[in-house]
């Protein structure tokens, strides 16, 4: 319901309880984001520290998040992206059939 004032409850009476609660989830929701996305850039720094490479459609930029998996090259990881999505429509072929 977008464009409405969260503070009232659809019968148009104000209700702080569900305000602050739903408040609260959103603040929870944006610190564990903000961990996650920490965590993340973590592994992506062992894993690059390691001497791996892999292709991510980053959901930073409105990416889906996949991942081509992690190979000992960038172009062992350029592949196995490439692969991925030839995997995936093949998949959606047959499962149209």
């Amino acid at each position: 319901m977008a464009g409405r004032n969260p503070m009232f409850n659809s019968s148009g009476c104000k209700d702080l309880t569900a305000y602050h609660a739903i408040g609260n989830v959103i603040k929870e929701e944006k610190e564990l984001d903000k961990r996650v996305h920490n965590l993340i850039n973590v592994l992506k720094f062992i894993i690059d520290w390691a001497g791996f490479y892999s292709v991510v459609c980053n959901y930073l930029n409105g990416g889906c998040g996949a991942c081509g998996g992690y190979r000992e090259t960038k172009d062992e990881a350029i592949i196995a992206w490439n692969k991925r999505e030839s995997e995936v429509e093949e998949s959606e072929v047959r499962n149209r059939n």
